[in-house]
């Protein structure tokens, strides 16, 4: 077959024309393209092609690309984000040099490794985004913590626990890229205002739980070592979430354990910040899906119980007073 004699970029523009069943078909008639397909480079150049050059480690990129999952992903990821990273990470914690009486504005901070913009999340930044054709940045705001919006594509791009090849690669991407971000240095003045200023940021996630349903379970010795985090009773940043002391060998969550004393509750919010910046080593369970499972009964009635008191906690703080 003539196509295997046309030039390399030329049969990766038509084979991206194809969908996966006249693809096999053209692979069984075509012996040189076959064998090209059997090297993962060969789908590498294919998800370039169509302006994708980054994946989740756990998929080959003939995964990727059969996946069908390449439209639906951001095509402004990419690893040149880390090209400058550490710069990046000094401009973003110079934030925590400024004290706040209240809370910190939505602030932005464009990711291009050319740029210096930062600042809040305003008409400027729109009209940074248009003029300079700069697509991806990082927010910061209290009430949705740390977010990766990219303003081409018109998305947020977080943590979704989708079955989805494409997602899972973006989300690859973030989690990675918010550990950069996040994670101490050795340079003393930048530690500290990381340790500020990720104490701001956890403890107004912490703080506006009260307004929010706590659906989600983690195991309290984790839970501890992050409030003596936030409050700042100690330095010491918590490792990965671990809920394995909550789980049965099966890995079903035991339904012996007790609120408060093995374990706790956090908000969506809360959970999903730490799932980005913390990372979780086994899995998070939701009370959502204890509700209708006769086995939790007992359980998911003290959590209703946390829930009753926090909603009259709140309430009362927030209720004006008659004169």
């Amino acid at each position: 077959m003539f196509l295997g004699h046309l030039p390399y970029e030329l049969i990766l523009k038509i084979i991206s024309l194809l969908d996966n069943e006249d693809m096999n078909t053209l692979f069984e008639c075509s012996l040189d393209i076959y064998l090209k397909s059997k090297q993962d480079d060969f789908w590498k150049d294919l998800c370039k092609s169509r302006g994708i050059a980054y994946r989740d480690p756990r998929f080959s990129w003939r995964e990727l690309y059969q996946s069908g999952n390449i439209n639906d992903m951001c095509p402004h990821l990419g690893n040149y984000l880390f090209d400058c990273v550490d710069e990046k990470k000094r401009q973003f914690w110079s934030f925590a040099d400024h004290p706040r009486t209240n809370h910190y504005p939505a602030i932005v901070l464009c990711l291009h490794p050319a740029c210096q913009f930062f600042g809040e999340k305003d008409l400027s930044l729109i009209n940074h985004c248009t003029q300079q054709q700069h697509s991806v940045l990082l927010t910061l705001s209290s009430f949705n913590g740390l977010d990766l919006w990219c303003h081409s594509c018109s998305k947020i791009i977080n943590l979704n626990h989708v079955n989805h090849i494409g997602i899972q690669s973006e989300q690859y991407m973030i989690h990675h890229l918010f550990q950069r971000f996040m994670s101490l240095s050795k340079e003393t003045h930048l530690d500290n205002n990381i340790i500020k200023g990720r104490r701001e940021i956890e403890w107004n996630l912490y703080r506006i739980q009260s307004g929010n349903s706590l659906d989600y379970i983690v195991e309290k010795d984790w839970y501890i070592q992050w409030i003596e985090f936030i409050t700042g009773k100690s330095d010491m940043i918590p490792g990965p979430l671990e809920n394995q002391k909550l789980l049965r060998s099966d890995n079903s969550l035991n339904p012996e354990i007790s609120l408060s004393q093995n374990f706790e509750l956090i908000s969506d919010l809360a959970k999903k910040y730490i799932e980005t910046v913390y990372g979780i080593s086994d899995f998070i369970v939701s009370t959502n899906d204890l509700q209708f499972n006769a086995e939790y009964c007992k359980l998911v009635h003290s959590i209703k119980i946390r829930h009753h008191m926090l909603q009259a906690r709140y309430s009362q703080l927030f209720t004006p007073t008659r004169s």
